[in-house]
């Protein structure tokens, strides 16, 4: 009893003593900056993107905001990713722990916040930003708005699933603004998109699938054009690059790596090659590309990704 007294009591008695005393001063500083208290407006204090944090510090930081800051008229809303705060507790108490039971003690209650799926107005405002418009970076025969549009519904097909997650389409934004003003003005808005979607999404298919095309370049052949070219092999080739990949991205580049055109005359090919319902992807999406104007084909990929690999990878 003497060495619990003098050791582990006296020392958790001192920290206590310190969490009244930092709770107080907390609750009087709050005081100080209600400039109306008797209206009973709270103080919103926002944390934001507290999954990023270490488990460990993320998890005390919740805690001592439960604790030590609790007071009236404060109001704390935490951003989190719920699943990820979840494994985190079960990493530090293990998997049997009640972490719905902690989390209760944590939080009064959730708002849940749906993913913006596929939002074309976030990326459009994330490159307007930019001052892609008024720097004259975009092609001047054309309408700007027309290109931004061009280049944003392009990016959300290179992004695929991760269009879905505003942090990737703020990264495919700047990589295409670097990207636009790297070799303005250009004519590749929508292409300048979707590689810097792809880019996002799957860099190393990107790597892979421009190094396939730039070899085929290289020797002035092309894979739709059976004359010239003694390897008719090119969609098998597409497909092991893509292999394992989500459909999304076989779809989008079977459109990229041939002329719109072609995309539609081998679709029976295609569709052995890889299926059916890639190859009506494909032709949908080459037919839209067609409607668009754009130059959106394997020699334009493989020329602009030299001007700006660098940015894209």
């Amino acid at each position: 009893m003497d060495f619990a007294k003098g050791g582990a009591a006296a020392e958790a008695l001192s920290l206590a003593s310190e969490v009244e005393l930092a709770r107080a001063s907390f609750a009087e500083a709050v005081r100080g900056l209600l400039v109306e208290p008797n209206k009973r407006l709270p103080l919103l204090i926002v944390v934001d993107e507290l999954d990023r944090a270490r488990p460990d510090f993320a998890i005390e930081f919740l805690e001592a905001l439960k604790f030590v800051f609790s007071t009236e008229h404060v109001v704390f809303c935490v951003s989190v990713d719920r699943k990820n705060l979840v494994a985190s507790l079960r990493a530090r108490f293990g998997n049997s722990y009640d972490v719905d039971q902690y989390l209760a003690r944590l939080f009064s209650f959730w708002v849940r916040l749906d993913n913006p799926h596929h939002n074309p107005s976030f990326l459009t405002a994330a490159l307007k930003r930019r001052s892609l418009i008024e720097d004259g970076l975009l092609d001047e025969s054309e309408r700007t708005d027309e290109c931004i549009t061009s280049l944003v519904d392009c990016a959300l097909v290179g992004l695929g699933e991760r269009a879905d997650n505003l942090r990737s389409m703020e990264r495919c934004a700047e990589r295409a603004n670097i990207c636009a003003r790297s070799i303005a003005p250009n004519r590749w808005a929508g292409l300048i998109g979707f590689l810097a979607g792809l880019s996002v999404a799957d860099r190393d298919f990107l790597l892979d699938c421009v190094s396939e095309t730039h070899d085929l370049k290289n020797r002035n052949l092309g894979p739709y054009n059976t004359v010239l070219d003694p390897e008719p092999d090119f969609l098998d080739r597409l497909r092991r690059a893509t292999s394992g990949a989500a459909d999304w991205i076989c779809v989008a580049a079977i459109a990229w790596s041939l002329p719109p055109g072609d995309v539609e005359a081998r679709k029976y090919e295609i569709s052995q090659v890889f299926d059916e319902r890639i190859a009506d992807g494909a032709a949908a999406m080459a037919r839209e590309l067609s409607i668009r104007k754009r130059l959106f084909n394997r020699s334009a990929a493989v020329l602009v990704f030299a001007e700006i690999g660098w940015a894209l990878g």
